[in-house]
C-alpha cells in the first residue's frame, strides 16, 4: 500500500522530499519500500487519472549509499535508458519487484567483490560510465 506525497499532507519544498533525504511516512513514520503496482491507498486521491503519467521503472539498482540511521539512497538503472541516465532516489522511492531489485542487488555486489558493509557501492557497471557518489 502506498500514498501520494500530496495524498499525506507533504508539500512542495518539504525537506523529506529532498533527493539526498529518506523518505519517512508521516503515517507510520518509519522508512517504506513502497510497491506502485498498485494504486494510491487514498479512497478519494485527486491523482488516480494521471499517476501512471510520470511512472519510470528500475531495471535495476547499481548504487548504494548509507543515509545515516535511515536508511539507503539508491543509484537506480531505468528501464529503457543508457547507465548514463541513471540516477540517485530515495530508498522509499524504490518500487516495484522491491525484494528482487535488493536481492540482486547484492548479488551482483558480492559477485564483484564488494563488502556490503560498505558506506557508498557502486557497481562496475556504473563506475565504468562515471557514476561515483
Amino acid at each position: 500500500m502506498w500514498y501520494h506525497y500530496g495524498c499525506v499532507g507533504v508539500e512542495k519544498h518539504d525537506p523529506r522530499l529532498d533527493s539526498e533525504a529518506a523518505f519517512i511516512c508521516p503515517l507510520c513514520l518509519r522508512l517504506t519500500l513502497r510497491n506502485r503496482t498498485d494504486t494510491c491507498a487514498r479512497p478519494d486521491c485527486p491523482h488516480a487519472a494521471d499517476a501512471e503519467d510520470d511512472l519510470y521503472f528500475i531495471e535495476r539498482l547499481v548504487g548504494r549509499e548509507s543515509v545515516g540511521q535511515a536508511g539507503y539512497r539508491w543509484l537506480a538503472k531505468w528501464d529503457g535508458y543508457p547507465m548514463s541516465e541513471a540516477s540517485w532516489i530515495p530508498e522509499g522511492n524504490v518500487t516495484g519487484e522491491v525484494d528482487n531489485l535488493l536481492k540482486q542487488f547484492e548479488q551482483d555486489a558480492l559477485r564483484e567483490g564488494i563488502d556490503l558493509s560498505d558506506k557508498v557501492i557502486i557497481l562496475d557497471e556504473a563506475a565504468a560510465v562515471g557514476w561515483t557518489c
